[in-house]
């Protein structure tokens, strides 16, 4: 009866854990992060030469009332020329976020 229930119990949990939806850009192509977020955008190449794609996004909060939230998708290109996300940075005002 406990092992059946410990089961049961880890069963549910598994499913709360994987039903779970996410927009996550780690590991996705340049072609899935554009098809996931689309157009307006800018791009460029960095000073060490990787390529990144760059987001503007309006946000209203009580904290800083209305900005740009910016975000940046970096993204290397492997030997069979995909580029993949391997890294993102969200730029936002220091109201918005905690300080120590």
């Amino acid at each position: 009866m406990k092992t059946s229930l410990r089961y049961i119990f880890i069963i549910c949990f598994l499913f709360l854990i994987f039903g779970q939806s996410t927009e996550a850009q780690i590991l996705q192509t340049r072609s899935e992060v554009l098809s996931a977020y689309g157009t307006p955008f800018s791009e460029g190449i960095t000073e060490s030469g990787e390529n990144y794609l760059f987001y503007k996004t309006p946000v209203k909060t009580k904290a800083s009332g209305e900005y740009q939230q910016r975000k940046v998708l970096f993204f290397k290109k492997f030997k069979d020329g995909n580029e993949t996300c391997y890294k993102w940075q969200i730029l936002e005002p220091s109201s918005e976020t905690k300080h120590n």
